[in-house]
């Protein structure tokens, strides 16, 4: 990967923060700085097709739908994303860890719109969606 040099000026207290969360994760400043950048520009990536497929939710079945609104996350993705979450706490993350936490946390957001909207729609054909909230 080609890298490019930049030089900016921060503010004295930006420029603090960053160079105590550099001593906490025990990374030189400049990489620290790529990885808050990195995780900024990834975060402002929208999930694409998110809403295509919520509106095509509303053309299931009343079956696929009750599918849709009973899936999750396994327990092994669920337990990663906590190890990575300690793990941000204790030392900080990688650039390819930060990545990865991401794209974890897009793909539980997506269940958990699924879920969301397919409950809703269960609701509007009148059915009980109680059992859906344990």
């Amino acid at each position: 990967m080609t890298q490019q040099t930049m030089t900016i000026t921060l503010p004295e207290d930006v420029f603090q923060r960053l160079q105590a969360r550099s001593e906490r994760s025990k990374r030189p400043i400049n990489e620290e700085t790529v990885i808050l950048l990195t995780s900024s520009l990834d975060a402002d990536v929208v999930e694409p097709g998110i809403d295509e497929l919520l509106a095509q939710l509303a053309h299931l079945t009343d079956a696929e739908l009750w599918q849709a609104a009973a899936v999750k996350a396994t327990a092994k993705e669920e337990t990663h994303m906590q190890q990575l979450l300690d793990k941000q706490q204790r030392q900080g993350l990688t650039a390819e860890e930060v990545h990865e936490q991401q794209q974890l946390a897009i793909y539980f957001e997506r269940i958990m719109l699924t879920r969301a909207e397919a409950a809703a729609l269960l609701k509007q054909r009148g059915h009980d969606v109680t059992p859906l909230l344990n």
